[in-house]
């Protein structure tokens, strides 16, 4: 599909939800009636976060988002035609001023799609994921929001890496599937809502941000035409290849490395490798068959430069100490030891690292680690690890350790867990007699 739209003609046939997060002077049911007061509509009060209910054009929803605490509530809309969006934010933006105020926490979604009477009912279907990566100007996005780069809930897409372990003998071969691009929720875009014909836009926001209304009215007109330009020509051109041309460049020396340790040698001089803490070269090449899969993932996803490597051939993982994985990706069921970390990490065993700005997920942290600024779901913290401004939840979580200031939604708490100056929502302490210092 190809429609010929001139700028304004585009931004008239966007729609746009929004996600308002802020704190409010008064009670919920006060902050309703002035709101619904303000924008002449229509706003039920739901108990949970994400309810089930599906706000319209008319008839909007607050409900409690935990994430900034008990007291956060969250404004959201329904689709709404671009011009009446735009006098929403105004006043939404003109109330949180006056009546309430916002936090580092607190964010503004806009959930941007397009009538289907202008551009069909599959226009977004069309687009290439890949090309929109490629192309979306971030840096604006920074320029005009600096404090949001590097949230972990609103993280970089720029994140793009080959899924192969092989070369193009042609680049105009190649196809979005051959390439890893970010498709998980806390990203500056939220891939995951394609599949309902819009995308979510998650980078603005932070404190203050009522205060921002030129910026964030000139960021929606800007998602609005760089999302229309990605749906409206999905075919790759060819600056796109030359990008791609780039980053398969990059990346040339992990196919190599793939094919034999002696190669993995040549390419990553500077990363130790052992299997069962074992050097001989004769017994990691017999194990390469085993390992290579592993570790190509750990190299691709990780941008590992540095560090040690053990293969554990009883426990069938990777171990990594002493790395730098602060411009990582996703790590996945390894044993990390006194590594910097940064990115989403699951299923892993964390001994005496330091990492930041994480999603951390059904991990177990150890040893006097020390994690700063993370979401963390389901983990197990040790009685000497630190979390530091930290927003922790899960009913498998089990908090053994100091936390200083953050949130903890929901979780176990025991007699050796030790809060300062941190919200807790909801937590059952358990009693242990034993004190475990790993």
């Amino acid at each position: 599909m190809n429609l010929n739209l001139n700028k304004s003609d585009i931004l008239l046939s966007a729609r746009i939800g929004f996600e308002f997060e802020f704190y409010s002077n008064y009670d919920v049911s006060k902050t309703v009636t002035l709101l619904s007061r303000e924008l002449n509509k229509k706003i039920s009060i739901e108990t949970k976060a994400h309810s089930n209910f599906k706000p319209t054009a008319d008839h909007f929803k607050v409900e409690p988002d935990m994430s900034g605490g008990a007291k956060l509530i969250e404004l959201v809309t329904g689709s709404l035609p671009y011009q009446d969006a735009r006098i929403i934010m105004i006043k939404v933006l003109k109330w949180i001023k006056e009546n309430g105020k916002t936090g580092d926490r607190c964010g503004i979604h806009m959930n941007i799609s397009f009538d289907p009477d202008k551009c069909g009912d599959s226009f977004l279907s069309h687009m290439n994921v890949l090309k929109f990566v490629l192309e979306f100007d971030e840096d604006f996005v920074y320029k005009l929001f600096p404090k949001r780069e590097g949230l972990v809930y609103a993280k970089s897409i720029k994140f793009i890496v080959p899924r192969e372990k092989y070369q193009f003998s042609d680049i105009k071969d190649v196809q979005p599937h051959n390439f890893i691009f970010p498709s998980e929720k806390y990203y500056g875009v939220n891939f995951q809502k394609l599949i309902k014909n819009y995308l979510e836009f998650r980078y603005l926001g932070g404190d203050k941000y009522e205060n921002k209304t030129t910026s964030l009215l000139e960021l929606l007109d800007h998602f609005i035409l760089q999302l229309f330009s990605a749906a409206n020509d999905p075919i790759l051109n060819d600056e796109n290849y030359e990008q791609l041309r780039k980053i398969l460049k990059k990346y040339e020396h992990l196919s190599k490395a793939y094919l034999s340790f002696s190669e993995f040698k040549r390419y990553y001089p500077t990363v130790g490798f052992l299997v069962d803490l074992d050097s001989d070269d004769r017994r990691i090449t017999t194990f390469w068959p085993v390992i290579r899969d592993k570790l190509f993932n750990l190299l691709n996803e990780c941008n590992l430069k540095d560090g040690i490597i053990n293969y554990n051939s009883d426990s069938n993982k990777l171990q990594i100490k002493d790395a730098n994985l602060q411009d990582c990706f996703k790590i996945e069921n390894v044993e990390l030891i006194e590594c910097k970390v940064r990115g989403i990490i699951r299923d892993c065993d964390i001994f005496r690292c330091d990492i930041q700005n994480a999603e951390i997920y059904n991990s177990n942290i150890f040893n006097e680690s020390r994690i700063s600024g993370a979401k963390m779901e389901n983990c197990y913290v040790n009685v000497t690890c630190t979390l530091d401004d930290c927003y922790v939840y899960g009913k498998k979580t089990l908090m053994n350790g100091k936390m200083t200031g953050g949130v903890f939604r929901e979780g176990r708490i025991t007699n050796m867990t030790k809060f300062d100056g941190t919200e807790r929502v909801e937590y059952e302490k358990i009693k242990t007699r034993i004190d475990v210092r790993h």
